[in-house]
């Protein structure tokens, strides 16, 4: 397995020509990419590694995260960053249980961690489904706002 310092940070692609334009679907794929992460190493039981995925998600909420309010409306956003400090808040929990179990956690314990994070994950999905279907329903192209 790659550690996460040989892996890009997910959510640093290029913004292209115009900044606002794929922004919503830009942080939700990013978020999803962070989570992905979180389920991926945090099955390894390395906490130091699950650590590293922890702060490298701290990182991207700082910078990239924080950089959406300028291209979303504020409701989309407020509900983005909630979003990411949730889905930071049970990454947290599953580092916990990785620490105090030394390791690699028990098949049914870990499922319960992963679970959490993947019900995040749908949520995430679901911002940006249901983003992408008013923005058609108003007639809008992808990444625009009124």
């Amino acid at each position: 397995m790659t550690s996460p310092d040989e892996r890009s940070h997910p959510g640093r692609e290029g913004a292209g020509p115009h900044p606002g334009e794929g922004a919503l679907a830009r942080l939700c794929g990013a978020l999803s990419a962070w989570g992905r992460l979180v389920v991926e190493v945090g099955a390894s039981g390395a906490a130091p590694s699950l650590e590293q995925v922890i702060g490298g998600l701290v990182e991207w909420m700082g910078n990239e995260l924080m950089d959406g309010w300028l291209h979303l409306p504020i409701p989309v956003f407020e509900t983005a960053s909630g979003l990411a400090e949730e889905l930071f808040q049970v990454s947290q929990a599953y580092l916990a249980a990785v620490r105090a179990a030394g390791g690699v956690l028990p098949d049914a314990e870990r499922a319960v961690h992963e679970a959490r994070i993947r019900g995040v994950l749908e949520r995430v999905d679901g911002l940006e489904a249901g983003a992408a279907a008013e923005d058609r329903a108003q007639g809008l192209g992808a990444g625009e706002t009124a």
